[in-house]
């Protein structure tokens, strides 16, 4: 895994089985196979360019390599990221595996995600859209706007906050499933601007926070509340381009990946 750039965190629980969890981010598939037409396929390869500068230029300006193995094909960083995956018990996938939900980025995520071995939680990002992503398959459950994963003591809670909105509904049943004291690690796209990560993420713009925003729903903000406590361990979140670690509130964290697209993960050892 020595083409990977890979984090460690370790988060002590009490009651908690030790645990590691893969967590990942942004890895931006913009595929083309055998079955894309001729514009699906002028149009992949074109955007592949694009995201190589573009994934440059996030790494250049937070001082990340830019070597070889950070400048690989996005399907290729997708396959490195989700074999890391199955070396742990579990994995959260925090949103924009694909860039545009063509045919061929949905059947490229399909069969990545059909080798996971492990229980996931995948979140719907900014660019997926919900709406565009098909029923019955993997992928799926990255349409529901809140998904969950039993471990036995530790929860895993998937909330789609691509639009940088928290429903009334959403905020019930995050409620619901807390209510219950089980610990839980909480995934999100779009980070929750928090006063540790004020100065990094406020700048660069509304659009890559959720909170402190005109029109800002006031269930954005109970939910920041919610999550800012126990029996949340950690929120894990993507949608930055760059590693953006801070305390939420009271010995929570919240965990912001770097891009996946340049073989950016964090691995966390949970529990006891």
């Amino acid at each position: 895994m020595d083409t990977l750039t890979i984090t460690r965190y370790d988060i002590p629980v009490k009651g908690v089985k030790k645990k590691t969890i893969c967590h990942f981010s942004d890895v931006h598939l913009t595929a083309y196979d055998d079955l894309s037409t001729p514009e699906e396929r002028e149009k992949a390869i074109g955007d592949t360019q694009g995201w190589m500068d573009t994934r440059r230029f996030f790494a250049e300006k937070y001082g990340c390599p830019t070597g070889e193995a950070q400048m690989a094909d996005s399907r290729l960083q997708f396959s490195r990221l989700l074999a890391l995956a199955n070396t742990a018990d579990g994995a959260v996938i925090t949103g924009d595996i694909m860039n545009n939900v063509t045919p061929a980025d949905i059947r490229a995520t399909e069969a990545g995600l059909a080798t996971l071995r492990v229980p996931f939680v995948a979140v719907c990002g900014n660019h997926e859209q919900a709406k565009k992503l098909p029923d019955g398959l993997l992928l799926s459950m990255m349409k529901q706007p809140i998904s969950v994963v039993d471990l036995g003591d530790l929860q895993l809670v998937g909330v789609d906050n691509s639009d940088r909105i928290i429903t009334p509904t959403q905020l019930a049943q995050v409620e619901a499933l807390l209510a219950g004291g089980k610990p839980t690690v909480v995934a999100l796209h779009v980070p929750m601007l928090t006063p540790d990560n004020y100065a990094a993420v406020y700048g660069c713009g509304e659009y890559f926070r959720m909170n402190d925003f005109d029109g800002c729903p006031p269930e954005n903000d109970r939910f920041r509340e919610l999550v800012s406590a126990a029996p949340v361990v950690a929120v894990l979140s993507g949608h930055l381009h760059f590693q953006c670690v801070t305390e939420i509130a009271g010995g929570v964290f919240q965990y912001g990946v770097s891009q996946g697209i340049t073989g950016n993960v964090h691995l966390y050892t949970i529990g006891e």
